[in-house]
């Protein structure tokens, strides 16, 4: 039978600083799961990991790929009970062909591509391996309503990120059926609108 959405023990959450990943990492840990979470800023991480009392707490850019395989190494060495990960840490920035020169707007659309698209699916298939030694685990990947209906104009890039970050986790899970990895569940979190807490 496969495993249930919360069927796990401790949850790697990307972005987990703030905002979502927060507060979902704040969920887990109240339904006592394990929780690390994973940013870019140091400062923020160590912040919000004392104050929800997260296990861990780690620097990556997901959006540097080859920090990631490194990474997985070394997180399931010194974590080698992960059997989650959330792929929620995003970027969604305003391009304006109108207002940006080509190589300013390709600029910032690959690096959104990077952090929205690669980072997630390196960190995803990255940590298969890992995920097959365990009797069940869960990858959790935040797309958005936006990559169904890209109603948001002045974000092109992201609304084409979240469009393929719904149609991989589809293809993930289907896949991983097939092969015969059902207890690896693969979930769709489709976000609407997020507003962050203040400060």
């Amino acid at each position: 039978m496969a495993p249930s959405t919360l069927d796990f023990q401790c949850a790697l959450v990307t972005g987990g600083g703030g905002g979502l990943g927060r507060a979902m990492a704040e969920y887990f840990i109240s339904e006592g799961k394990k929780v690390i979470i994973v940013g870019r800023t140091m400062e923020k991480l160590e912040k919000a990991a004392k104050e929800m009392k997260a296990t861990a707490y780690y620097q990556l850019d997901t959006g540097n790929t080859e920090a990631i395989a490194p990474f997985i190494k070394k997180i399931t060495s010194e974590h080698p009970e992960l059997d989650c990960v959330v792929n929620n840490a995003g970027v969604q920035r305003p391009l304006d062909f109108k207002k940006m020169s080509p190589e300013e707007f390709l600029e910032k659309a690959d690096n959104e591509v990077n952090i929205n698209i690669r980072g997630p699916m390196h960190l995803a298939v990255g940590l298969l391996p890992h995920f097959r030694t365990k009797k069940a685990a869960v990858i959790m990947n935040v797309s958005s309503v936006l990559g169904y209906i890209p109603t948001s104009i002045i974000n092109p890039v992201y609304n084409g990120t979240k469009a393929f970050v719904h149609f991989h986790t589809m293809n993930l899970r289907t896949q991983l059926a097939a092969a015969g990895d059902d207890m690896i569940k693969v979930v769709e979190i489709v976000s609407i609108t997020v507003q962050s807490s203040p400060g």
